[in-house]
């Protein structure tokens, strides 16, 4: 179980999997895929960091939630590891 591991400072931070439908998908600065993507009904920003190639409208994705400050706003930000 995940509450039973140790994550934090000097510990690398968990990977979640779920199947997401990608609504919107575009490559930033040529080398990165800036995604939208739902969840059950709950819509998420995600950045799949050195990938061009666009995902299937569902994708299976490993991902690691993060936090992206933008312009003094803080919002989740789910960084992808993989996809299926």
């Amino acid at each position: 179980a995940i509450a039973s591991r140790i994550w934090g400072q000097g510990f690398e931070p968990p990977v979640f999997a779920n199947d997401f439908t990608v609504l919107s998908q575009r490559v930033l600065k040529d080398a990165h895929l800036k995604l939208f993507l739902d969840l059950a009904g709950t819509r998420f920003d995600a950045i799949f960091f050195r990938r061009k190639e666009p995902l299937a409208s569902l994708t299976r994705i490993a991902y690691r939630p993060s936090v992206n400050e933008f312009r003094g706003r803080r919002t989740v930000q789910l960084v992808v590891e993989a996809a299926e």
